[in-house]
């Protein structure tokens, strides 16, 4: 595997129980050079080695039924890159 460009960015999402083999691709394919953003649980973040440029913790306090907040989070996040791509593009 070669390393991502450094013009790109890495957006990574960990937020599910059984991630390890995502994150050694990760580490892997991670160019130091690029900007990196996270978002992800505590628990998850302990795993994690990697510097990022920024990171966001969700903390659900341990209430599962929270993580309807996380899939409006997220889906919130993706429409407003999705917007700002569109505006580039423009």
């Amino acid at each position: 595997m070669k390393l991502n460009k450094e013009e790109e960015i890495n957006l990574v999402i960990l937020c599910s129980r059984d991630n390890d083999s995502l994150l050694a691709v990760y580490e892997i394919q991670n160019n130091p050079k690029q900007k990196s953003f996270l978002i992800t649980t505590e628990r998850q973040r302990e795993k994690i080695k990697t510097f990022f440029t920024d990171q966001i913790i969700i903390n659900y306090e341990f209430d599962n039924s929270k993580k309807i907040y996380r899939n409006i989070g997220l889906e919130m996040l993706f429409l407003h890159i999705f917007e700002v791509v569109q505006e580039l593009s423009i």
